[in-house]
């Protein structure tokens, strides 16, 4: 069938799912140029860090997260703020500031992706739904080709 003829007797819920269509691949193509493994952890981010946490530079390693857009860098940049602020917390507390940063820095990036997984719920209810119409409508032409045979009787 030719997709143009397709298209016009989709309805309106074609329409929808075409558009559902064209965000999802926009969407699809911007997540795999923006959320990569360098978005998250570079491995130049990391040798930096080690080699000041080595010196023990830790406002030289701040300044170097201030200037990375990483969640890594984020993460680190919040645990050095709490420990300079806080001098005398525990490891303990350290590391429950840092998990809480992680699990924020993932929960980010698992939000980006949530609407993949809405539209991806979406479309086919309306796909269905345009099922339901195009049913309706056949029923619909049956009714009128059975009155017609009717009136011809």
């Amino acid at each position: 069938m030719d997709p143009v003829k397709l298209i016009k007797e989709g309805g309106i819920t074609i329409w929808f799912l075409l558009a559902l269509s064209v965000v999802t691949c926009t969407l699809v193509v911007f997540y795999i140029l923006t959320i990569r493994r360098a978005a998250v952890v570079s491995d130049s981010f990391m040798r930096t860090a080690e080699n000041l946490i080595r010196k023990q530079d830790y406002m030289g390693l701040l300044s170097v997260c201030n200037r990375r857009d990483e969640a890594i860098a984020r993460i680190t940049q919040k645990a050095l703020d709490f420990g300079t602020k806080n001098p005398t917390a525990t490891l303990d507390e350290v590391r429950q500031v840092t998990e809480s940063e992680g699990q924020r820095q993932a929960s980010q990036l698992t939000q980006r992706i949530a609407y993949l997984a809405d539209i991806g719920a979406i479309a086919p209810m309306i796909g269905l739904l345009g099922t339901v119409f195009g049913i309706m409508k056949e029923f619909g032409n049956i009714s009128d080709r059975a009155a017609q045979l009717n009136m011809m009787k």
